[in-house]
């Protein structure tokens, strides 16, 4: 057995779950453990864990027991310490998003495939920073945390817009078996066109686990192996059934309706018109459906977030960071919105 990660015990906590396809993991892991570890000298970095489940998406956890690591309050002096470092990040982060904006208008295959995940990597770090500062604009006033919001809201799109252009790109680009497939190759195959088996894609598609920097192909019982080796405990919130429970308000606002939950591809079929959408987090896929919808309410997220920015756009009730959500309300359920308190309650 390879060489064991951690001698101690480490606590990962689930940050959220989204769509991503093993390109999209690659390199939010490759942004954070290795352009953000370098931009800073090691000073701070995210090392995340991703679980794929057929179904649910991907769900990335953060090693708490690290206090370098994404969350931490370190982070934030790390920037207050070096105001010239964030200084020429941003500028250097404008201009990589610039460049994105320009490269995905009529993107070719390889060339652009490329040159967007090189971009990505170099937004990500900061990306991170604006992720984290700026989710506490509400209860944070300083100069950092405005800036840190407003970089985050103003350049919301942006990293999305590269995904779904390579996306199109890796789909136009594949051989026609493998098209539907996308979601489960790696940048180095996708790239040089030197394409796993079907009966490997398979697998994947049945679950996967991306741990320190690789992937691994394994079922329930190997993935807890893995984690038992190498001192990894996954820790979740106890969910009980409940009438009411509570969020951050992203958009204030009241209003009754019938749950509708968007968890997969197969739930964007579904009628959103006048539900209350709900979600473990939204993204610019989701957007149709949040249009149909009359408020959402999702697991995870601060104030930065796609469904938090979205929710002020579009002036809808908007609940976030409720964490169990989509455990506690069913398809349709009837609900109150509270956003001018936070309170989701069911009917």
């Amino acid at each position: 057995m390879a060489k064991r990660v951690f001698n101690e015990t480490q606590e990962y906590r689930k940050w959220e779950t989204i769509p991503l396809g093993i390109f999209d993991v690659e390199e939010w892991y490759a942004g954070e453990a290795v352009s953000l570890f370098n931009l800073t000298k090691g000073e701070c970095y995210g090392r995340p864990l991703f679980i794929y489940e057929p179904g649910l998406g991907v769900s990335i956890w953060y090693n708490w027991s690290d206090t370098n690591q994404w969350g931490s309050v370190k982070w934030k002096k790390y920037l207050q310490k070096h105001m010239g470092f964030f200084n020429r990040e941003e500028i250097e982060y404008r201009k990589a998003c610039a460049q994105i904006m320009e490269t995905v208008r009529i993107p070719k295959f390889p060339t652009d495939f490329i040159k967007l995940h090189k971009l990505t990597l170099r937004m990500w770090p900061m990306l991170a920073f604006s992720n984290t500062s700026g989710n506490q604009v509400e209860i944070d006033k300083s100069d950092l945390t405005r800036r840190a919001y407003e970089i985050r809201a103003s350049t919301d799109r942006v990293s999305y817009a590269a995904s779904e252009a390579m996306h199109h790109m890796a789909a136009e680009a594949l051989p026609e078996k493998y098209k539907q497939h996308k979601d489960f190759l790696t940048y180095k195959e996708i790239v040089s066109g030197k394409i796993p088996s079907m009966e490997e894609v398979e697998k994947r598609k049945r679950g996967y686990v991306y741990f320190e920097g690789k992937l691994h192909v394994i079922g329930l019982v190997e993935t807890g192996e893995l984690f038992s080796y190498n001192n990894v405990v996954l820790l979740e919130d106890k969910v009980f059934p409940k009438k009411e429970f509570t969020g951050s308000v992203a958009y204030k606002g009241k209003v009754k309706g019938i749950v509708q939950k968007l968890q997969d591809m197969n739930d964007f079929k579904k009628d959103f018109t006048g539900k209350i959408l709900v979600a473990s987090m939204t993204t610019p896929d989701y957007l149709a459906q949040m249009k149909q919808s009359a408020a959402f309410i999702t697991d995870e997220g601060g104030i930065t977030c796609h469904a938090a920015i979205v929710a002020r756009e579009l002036k809808k009730p908007c609940i976030i960071g409720t964490k169990i959500a989509t455990k506690v309300l069913k398809d349709g359920d009837l609900v109150e919105v509270d956003a001018d308190r936070g309170i989701v309650r069911k009917l």
